[in-house]
């Protein structure tokens, strides 16, 4: 039992109490006779008892909501479809990555939007997703995020300019950059109960190196020469932006 039951509990019996005290001082007062004071504590009990009644069934339905709730609680996964690489030092004005958000709860999920800080100077953040949209169990939906490094851009052009900036207005983003970026997927159940996901993103520098193809290497004039063993297969040596993506932070809120 928690405390609104008490609470209703004690509210109906000092109700009670106040009424049978008034009813007693109208009898001695001569104000009401013997059947007129029966008629009253009928009625003040059939009361009692009527009340008392729907709030047993009030709150045996939302406990049998939150159940249901619980039961069918839709459950957010967030996943990364792609690595974002990026080509020094022209090709790097665009930050670009996708997620992938997967419902693996069994009741669905609803009225999906997202709330974050879209301009975190020097940074521009740009969330491209589907608002309002419905996720059944074990269905997918993706969210594209942009990145770009705008140091001089105001905040008022910002809102102004719906997404749309020119390339001089964007500079590159380069190794020493340190981007941490932090947005939160809101969405429903179907009992309009409210979650929140809150994540953190960082994005670290990386070039994957294979020191099991070095055979050799050898200097001249000071310059490293490598010789590659060709019989190990080559991997991706690409300099890749590398996004690690926090636990979520949830929310619970009942309706």
């Amino acid at each position: 039992m928690d405390n609104r039951f008490w609470t209703m509990f004690s509210l109906l019996a000092l109700t009670s109490l106040c009424l049978i005290y008034i009813g007693f001082r109208f009898y001695r007062l001569n104000y009401i006779n013997d059947t007129q004071l029966g008629y009253a504590g009928a009625i003040l009990g059939g009361s009692m008892t009527l009340i008392g009644v729907w709030w047993t069934i009030n709150n045996q339905e939302k406990q049998r909501r939150e159940d249901l709730a619980m039961q069918y609680k839709p459950i957010l996964s967030l996943e990364f479809l792609n690595e974002t690489t990026i080509n020094f030092p022209v090709e790097n004005a665009v930050l670009s990555f996708s997620l992938e958000l997967k419902n693996i709860g069994r009741g669905e999920l609803m009225n999906i939007s997202v709330e974050y800080t879209q301009y975190d100077k020097p940074y521009l953040f740009m969330i491209s997703y589907q608002k309002n949209q419905m996720i059944f169990q074990g269905n997918t939906a993706n969210m594209l995020i942009n990145i770009s490094k705008v140091p001089n851009l105001p905040l008022k052009k910002i809102k102004k300019s719906s997404g749309s900036l020119s390339m001089s207005e964007i500079c590159p983003i380069d190794t020493k950059d340190e981007i941490n970026f932090m947005f939160s997927i809101v969405f429903n159940d179907a009992f309009s109960n409210r979650y929140v996901y809150t994540y953190t993103i960082k994005f670290d520098y990386k070039t994957s190196v294979d020191t099991k193809r070095i055979n050799n290497v050898s200097f001249n004039n000071g310059v490293p020469h490598v010789v590659l063993n060709d019989l190990v297969q080559q991997l991706d040596t690409t300099p890749k932006w590398i996004a690690h993506i926090s636990a979520p932070k949830i929310e619970y809120k009942a309706k």
